[in-house]
């Protein structure tokens, strides 16, 4: 069967937006309100020409966030 999430997908390729999503994610983990994130990454590892990886993050809560690191200049930290 096909995934279904409760919440679309939230497709993040701006920095500023990757830290508005995390910091959201922090605040739900430091208030207990949020009780399992699981996450995956991809990248193609046999062809070192492809630019592309993808960070994928589901939350307990139904949400999800994929983080195309590709197409960020730099990886953002807390």
């Amino acid at each position: 069967p096909c995934l279904t999430l409760p919440q679309p997908v939230q497709y993040l390729r701006r920095e500023s937006d990757v830290r508005a999503a995390f910091g959201d994610l922090q605040v739900a983990v430091d208030d207990g309100t949020l009780g399992m994130v699981g996450f995956d990454l991809e990248w193609p590892a046999h062809d070192k020409t492809a630019k592309v990886s993808t960070l994928q993050i589901g939350r307990s809560d139904g949400r999800a966030y994929v983080v195309a690191m590709h197409e960020l200049t730099r990886i953002p930290l807390a």
